[in-house]
């Protein structure tokens, strides 16, 4: 296993299997796993939220999409115990669309119940291109699409 600093930020990049395309981002409240499917980035994370570690979460998304040279990523947050205010959801949305532009599609799977759309208007309002629902099928077809 090789470790690898963070670009921009505090946790760590372990490479695990021998394959380029398989990336773990681990902190002290969150797992981070990224893959390469088709024509998309996907970054699938676990543990718990954490607000104060939001911005370099989303900084970790960039650089993935970045590094991987496709101008899609699937966030999926489905597993991630979360417990978020609609301030965290817009500022959230104001860092997506400052640190993506418009030049990367991104789709955010929530976990059931977790979806209101604020962080996705704040995102979309200011120039980016950000779903973000519940249903991992309607993110892979608006990906698509």
């Amino acid at each position: 296993m090789i470790q690898m600093p963070v670009p921009r930020g505090a946790g760590i990049f372990l490479l695990t299997g021998g394959a380029a395309s398989n990336y773990h981002l681990a902190t002290m409240n969150y797992h981070s796993t990224t893959t390469i499917e088709d024509d998309r980035v996907r970054i699938t994370t676990t543990g718990s939220y954490s607000y104060e570690e939001m911005y370099q979460f989303i900084e970790h998304c960039r650089t993935e999409a970045e590094v991987s040279g496709l101008d899609k990523v699937l966030i999926d947050c489905e597993q991630l115990q979360i417990q978020i205010t609609e301030v965290e959801r817009f500022e959230g949305g104001q860092m997506f669309a400052s640190v993506f532009g418009s030049d990367t599609k991104i789709a955010l799977v929530m976990p059931a119940g977790q979806v209101t759309k604020m962080g996705e208007l704040a995102a979309n309002n200011r120039g980016a291109r950000l779903l973000v629902t519940e249903s991992m099928n309607e993110a892979i077809g608006w990906l698509n699409d």
